[in-house]
């Protein structure tokens, strides 16, 4: 049951991991957040929306899918309701793709849980499948001033009246294409903002046009009710719609009696569009019609024609006297320079000269300058069109749409599209705008130029390589980027005579102590070194003591004291007598540092990789006890020693690799002196041994140091190019044509043949050349003759004295491996190592007595939790969640149930049981041969006492059955 519980455990963490890996792990700056979720295929070909709604994230500001950038595969199935929990979404944009992708096929109903989503100011399902009706709660998206555009898709019934409500619509309300049916709500004469495309034709609306319709009195082009079912009478009101130029149409309806005079007049405004008796019964008698009325929550007064019309509106004097021939006789005189009229886009009091861009002029007065947030590109322009967001002008007379809103900035390369979402404008096609990257602000106002990718500010804790790129990346050390204002760094470069570039170094980019000329501040500067503790650059001399340090000279002092004092024959008795508990307690306290070890060094990776570190306080833990990694360069700040202060990492990659093979070799050596004198064998002593030892614990931080050669990272310019450096030094190139950068990948490449490979086909050929004495071995150390060896076999059965390998090899695996690897596939491969161990471990056994094996069950399963950690640990990153202190101490707390806290107390059993067993071999010497069944109660209680939990914590009694138990057998 246990078995299959840990095993379903492990798949679904698998799947945990490919989830993070796929969704979330794939973008160093992800989208969504405060931003834009734009439309990238997470999903397949032609997927369903609601695929996509269970990606977004509830602090998306815009959705916009009208860009087919994604393969240009059209969205199906039915609109999320989800959509309605985005509180602070913008704009929902899901309609006709303007770079000419495949049009949608939303469909189904439109939720009503759209309406909660108040904050919305562009709405678009246009050209998709929708049916049933118009939900009501439409009509709470108050803040819609861009568009509201549900054309052609399959709607019915009444348009609702609250649609009224959408008094701030400057543009687009166009429901045209639909089977909506009944009369025009008279509450759409609310709606007096609108000043272009208000499009009800091709549906089947009935009855009169509502007066209110007259109250439209900003359009300029674009009002449509052709093509439906209305009747009676034109309303007089719509003359009210004075500034009209473009497409007027009133066509293919079943309106009747004459076009109003005020109508009339209007067509002499119109450029083109001017529709409205094709398709009607105009002329022809029909019923008075009767002005409806407005809701009692708005004014009840109705425009009469005096207030409506000019006095130029009635006809003058001179048309109605004077023949129409006159005109074709006599040349139409020059405009006067006051009074003429111009064409569309000329100014009639400068001799119809064309309106420069920026400006607009209808004809019969000067050229204004387009208002804010409204442009005209070209010259001679008869309207101001409106900026599409997030683009908007910082001026008035503007000809492009060239400042961003806020929380975006305008861009001026196509690679920022890697980093955030960017939109280009489809009115101008020239201005791109892009989201905020995460780890930055752009605030800076429209009216003052709106933001600029580099006047962006950047936020405490995170770095960007150059001005112009959009890679805004957190650094590793927290303290160590205090930020940039944007502004300032733009009034630097006016300052300066030569422009700053890209690769510039920015002073202001790091804290005090970090170096600003390598990238994320995560190298120190001169004359500072890195706490391990607090990762912390710390001024030499000034910091906290070495805890490394002070460990080596407290162990040295007490071995000093130990071995010339008078200690000395006491400790030697005592070793003797509890020999068999020291080695045991040695071979626990070995299991667990080196999977301890392993938790350290994969954060270490990660973070060195870009990842996630363990939340705290987990974090500190790891740090304080860094010194398990084995990376003795880093322990004892080499930095502040002289000869060492500009050591960078290929200082530490050939004292990591070289160091231990001259250790090797001179121990070595001795022993060939000392059998040349003494005679003995090679393998054999305490000083080879000792050698041996420090390679064991110290092997995956060379192979680590050797691997990180390969492993580089890039950082963007901004241009298209990129410079790479490596990950663990980012103050060293890691270009093709870098001589120096060359010559460490050579060296590199030479010691993974020696470390990496070498060492576990060297251990395997060592112990298989012994196995014979391993295997016939009758205690847990064996003969004086596997001194050496005995660090590796003394944990493991006789016979299955090769786990030592396997474990080498995951250890190496969990280590430098994963520092070869990319960083979203580290923790794949971590996790599958991690519980294919534990199982194997757990179902096989193989250690020498069955506590060790229950002890590695355990740190199996402790290693393969933390690696969970930092899976959901990177997970909450990208997701931009900040509370991870519950995660942190849940890894804590496993850490210590499962690690030290079972080590202490197998050792404390074992080491109680065998004090039980000296009283009672004592109280059987007394006894003698009359207490033999006393003696034998004794020791079944004795066992019944060192086997709690179904565990034996006594190595050597469970080999008594075969003739094991040195130092016991016979003494006992």
């Amino acid at each position: 049951q246990n078995s299959q519980t840990f095993e379903y455990l492990a798949a679904t963490l698998v799947g945990v991991l490919i989830v993070n890996h796929y969704y979330v792990g794939q973008h160093d700056t992800p989208i969504g957040g405060t931003g834009t979720f734009q439309g990238e295929n997470k999903c397949g070909a032609c997927p369903a929306l609601h695929c996509y709604s269970e990606f977004i994230p509830t602090e998306t500001a815009a959705i916009d899918y009208s860009v087919a950038g994604w393969d240009k595969q059209a969205l199906i199935g039915t609109i999320p309701s989800q959509f309605g929990l985005l509180s602070k979404l913008t704009l929902l944009r899901m309609g006709d793709p303007i770079d000419g992708g495949a049009p949608h096929e939303l469909s189904s109903t439109i939720p009503t849980e759209l309406g909660n989503a108040d904050k919305i100011s562009t709405f678009d399902f246009s050209l998709n499948k929708l049916s049933s009706t118009i939900p009501t709660q439409l009509g709470n998206l108050v803040q819609i001033d861009s568009g509201f555009d549900l054309r052609f898709n399959s709607l019915s019934l009444a348009i609702p009246t609250q649609l009224g409500n959408l008094g701030t619509m400057s543009i687009e309300f166009t429901l045209n294409g639909n089977s909506l049916s009944s009369g025009i709500p008279t509450e759409l004469g609310r709606v007096t903002k609108i000043t272009q495309s208000f499009d009800l034709s091709q549906n089947r609306l009935s009855t009169a046009v509502p007066t209110q319709l007259g109250s439209l009195s900003t359009m300029k082009n674009s009002f449509d009710i052709s093509e439906n079912l209305l009747s009676s009478t034109i309303p007089t009101e719509l003359g009210g719609l004075q500034e009209m130029t473009l497409m007027f149409e009133l066509h293919s309806n079943n309106f009747c009696a004459d076009v109003p005079t005020q109508l009339t007049v209007l067509s002499s405004n119109m450029v083109y569009g001017w529709k409205i008796t094709t398709g009607n019964s105009i002329g022809t008698w029909c019923p008075t019609s009767v002005p409806t009325t407005l809701p009692m929550t708005l004014p009840t007064t109705v425009p009469t024609t005096s207030a409506l019309l000019p006095t130029t509106w009635a006809p003058t004097p001179a048309q109605t006297t004077a023949p129409t021939t006159a005109q074709t006789t006599a040349p139409t005189p020059a405009p006067s320079l006051s009074t003429g009229r111009c064409d569309p886009g000329e100014d009639s009091l400068n001799s119809c000269v064309k309106c420069p861009p920026g400006k607009a002029s209808d004809g019969s007065d000067s050229c204004d300058p387009c208002r804010l947030g409204f442009f005209a590109k070209r010259e001679g322009s008869a309207f101001c069109s409106p900026c599409e967001w997030p683009s908007t002008t910082g001026l008035e007379g503007s000809a492009v749409c060239g400042v961003a809103e806020i929380d975006f900035y305008a861009s001026s390369s196509q690679y920022d599209q890697g980093w955030t979402a960017c939109y280009t404008s489809s009115a101008d096609n020239t201005s791109t705008m892009c989201e905020c990257p995460a780890g930055a602000e752009c605030v800076v106002p429209p009216a003052e130029g709106g933001t600029t990718i580099e006047s962006m500010n950047i936020n405490q804790g995170y770095w960007r390589y150059s001005l112009e790129s959009a890679q805004v990346l957190l650094c590793p050390t927290h303290q160590a980027c205090p930020g940039v204002n944007g502004l300032q760094v733009i009034q630097v470069m006016h300052s300066n005579v030569s422009q700053v570039n890209a690769s510039a170094t920015w002073t202001y980019q790091c804290a005090n102590g970090y170096n600003s000329s390598v990238p994320l501040c995560s190298r120190c500067s001169f004359g500072y070194y890195r706490d391990a503790l607090s990762n912390f650059c710390l001024e030499c001399g000034s910091g906290p003591p070495n805890i490394a340090m002070l460990l080596v000279v407290i162990m040295v002092l007490f071995n000093v004291i130990l071995y010339t004092g008078g200690l000395r024959q006491g400790f030697a008795k005592w070793k003797k007598r509890n020999s068999d508990n020291i080695m045991l307690s040695q071979a626990w306290c070995t299991m667990a540092f080196v999977n301890l070890q392993i938790v350290v060094n994969i954060s270490a990776i990660q973070s060195q990789s870009g990842g996630a570190e363990y939340p705290e306080p987990m974090r500190s833990l790891v740090r304080s006890v860094s010194m398990l990694s084995g990376d003795l360069i880093d322990l004892f700040n080499f930095r502040c020693v002289d000869g060492f202060q500009t050591s960078d990492y290929s200082t530490k990659l050939y004292i990591s690799t070289l160091a231990p093979a001259v250790l090797m070799m001179t121990m070595l050596l001795c022993r060939r002196v000392w059998i040349a004198m003494f005679g003995g064998r090679l393998l054999h002593g305490s000083p080879l041994a000792v050698a041996f030892e420090v390679l064991y614990f110290t092997l995956p931080s060379t192979c680590t140091t050797i691997a990180s050669a390969f492993a580089t990272r890039t950082f963007q310019n901004g241009d298209g190019t990129e410079d790479t450096f490596l990950s663990v030094d980012l103050s060293i190139r890691a270009e093709e044509d870098d001589v120096r950068y060359q010559a460490i990948r050579t060296f590199a490449l030479i010691n993974v043949v020696v470390f990496p490979i070498g060492c576990p086909i060297a251990l395997y050929c060592l112990l298989r050349s012994s196995r014979s004495a391993i295997e016939k071995r009758k205690t847990r150390r064996g003969g004086d003759d596997l001194q050496v060896l005995r660090l590796f076999f003394r944990l493991y059965r006789p016979t299955m004295w090769w786990l030592a390998v396997v474990d080498l090899v995951r250890r190496l695996a969990l280590s430098s491996m994963l520092v070869a690897l990319d960083k979203a596939y580290q923790l794949v491969v971590a996790l599958s190592i991690s519980i294919v161990y534990a199982i194997m471990h757990r179902e096989y056994g193989g250690y020498y007595d069955r506590a060790s094996d229950l002890l590695t069950y355990l740190l199996g399963i402790l290693v393969t939790y933390c690696i969970v950690t930092l899976i959901y640990a990177n997970a909450t990153d990208s997701l931009d969640i900040n509370d991870t202190t519950g995660l942190g101490v849940s890894c804590l707390v496993a850490t210590v149930l499962l690690g030290p806290v079972p080590m202490v107390s197998f050792i404390v059993q074992r080491w109680r049981g065998n004090k039980a067993r000296g009283r009672i071999g004592g109280r059987r010497t007394e006894i003698g041969s009359s207490g033999t069944r006393s003696s034998k109660r004794s020791s079944h209680a004795l066992k019944q006492k060192t086997s709690r939990f179904g565990i034996q914590f006594g190595g050597e009694d469970e080999g008594e059955g075969e003739g094991e138990g040195e130092g016991e057998g016979e003494g006992e």
